[in-house]
């Protein structure tokens, strides 16, 4: 707990429901449950994605913890309702939501291999709550959602596939200087400016 710092959170989730939502674990108003977790277990809780690291206890009752990749695989829909309540005087100024790259279509073939990779895809995808927010908070409406995600090719790439590191750079590279991603970066900053000039404003400076 760090009340002089920015507030922070991170979602992960217990193994034995992951169909119960993500337990948040924060730097702020700290359940009892948490209060005695060290920032490498949560940090471990939050990255141990199934069949590449493994499950970590953490917290009073020992509960067993994995990452929130299944169904939070963008958790901007969380972190925003997380805000709503915790700050529930102050207003959203600018979601800024940095993915690791939109993967290619989901599509489904007539067998069961197709229809477990498939659901699978459905799970861990980002896209829908990218398309939710940009729909809620987006550019055309309020200018407070800015979502960046490399949608060609980064997403297609596996997550243990440490030597395309070149590859990916590359497309990264191309990714931030085409031209629509300079004009969202900069709708970006005139959120957070225009945001930031409005606190000055209310505090009187």
């Amino acid at each position: 707990m760090d009340p002089t710092g920015p507030r922070t959170v991170v979602l992960a989730m217990t193994k034995v429901n992951i169909g119960a939502g993500p337990t948040l674990f924060k730097t702020y108003d700290i359940e009892p449950a948490w209060k005695d977790c060290k920032i490498w277990e949560v940090a471990r809780a939050t990255s141990a994605i199934l069949t590449f690291f493994p499950s970590i206890t953490c917290g009073r009752g020992q509960i067993e913890f994995i990452d929130a990749g299944v169904g939070y695989n963008n958790p901007c829909e969380a972190v925003i309702t997380e805000a709503e309540k915790a700050i529930p005087d102050r207003e959203i100024a600018c979601v800024v939501s940095i993915g690791t790259g939109l993967g290619r279509a989901i599509d489904i073939a007539a067998n069961p291999q197709s229809l477990l990779g498939s659901l699978k895809s459905m799970a861990t995808s980002s896209n829908l709550v990218h398309t939710r927010l940009e729909g809620q908070y987006g550019a055309r409406v309020s200018q407070k959602y800015c979502g960046f995600d490399e949608d060609l090719a980064i997403g297609n790439i596996a997550v243990d596939d440490w030597k395309q590191v070149q590859r990916v750079a590359g497309h990264t590279h191309n990714f931030l200087n085409t031209y629509a991603t300079e004009m969202a970066m900069k709708n970006c900053m005139k959120a957070i400016l225009s945001a930031h000039a409005g606190d000055e404003r209310s505090d009187g400076a």
